[in-house]
């Protein structure tokens, strides 16, 4: 489920291609999320069916999280404040990675505050002047995606526990590498499950 229609709210799209190439030219999908806390939401496997790699933004809470994400797809990931020894033993607290659209940046949020215009700030003087492609970040488990620039922020909110009342949520990002053209959106994890659970 798409939270917002093409070209408004969570979904961004970068302009500036050739409209004569392929149009069916492959398509590259990527998964971010944060803050599962040690549980993967059962609605991550529907949704990220099909990624070439997922993006954690830290909080993962157990290692069996990642061994279970890792059935998907190969994961990166950072720590975060919440996670115990043994998730930031083997973990890195910033991780930079480079794909098929540029480097990805990846960090939990805990230096800069709770507020995704806090962190983004932050992130942002920490990077300047030569920022990434893109920058994923989590903490304050509110899903929010914006660009800045040529730098695309996401925060996907959390997989398990988000702020207020909605629904578990986590990111896509699209790549088509003809075009050059990058989407992302926001999407409920409870809406890839068959149905919803009781209670």
């Amino acid at each position: 489920m798409i939270l917002a229609p093409p070209c408004q709210g969570n979904v961004l799209m970068e302009s500036g291609f050739d409209p004569s190439l392929n149009p069916f030219a492959p398509l590259l999908r990527y998964g971010v999320l944060s803050d599962t806390h040690g549980t993967i939401h059962p609605g991550i496997f529907a949704a990220f069916e099909g990624v070439r790699h997922i993006f954690h933004c830290g909080d993962l809470g157990h290692l069996t999280c990642k061994t279970e994400l890792e059935v998907i797809a190969p994961v990166s990931l950072v720590r975060g404040n919440m996670d115990g020894w043994s998730v930031a033993s083997c973990c890195k607290e910033l991780l930079m990675e480079t794909v098929e659209f540029g480097d990805v940046a990846l960090y939990h949020g805990t230096r800069y505050g709770h507020s995704n215009e806090a962190i983004m700030r932050g992130l942002s003087q920490f990077y300047a002047p030569e920022l990434p492609r893109m920058i994923c970040y989590g903490h304050s488990h509110q899903a929010q995606i914006d660009e800045v620039g040529h730098t695309l922020f996401i925060n996907p909110g959390s997989a398990t526990y988000p702020h207020g009342s909605g629904s578990p949520t986590a990111a896509l990002v699209e790549f088509n590498p003809e075009k050059h053209l990058l989407v992302a959106w926001i999407v409920e994890l409870d809406s890839f499950l068959a149905s919803k659970p009781k209670g």
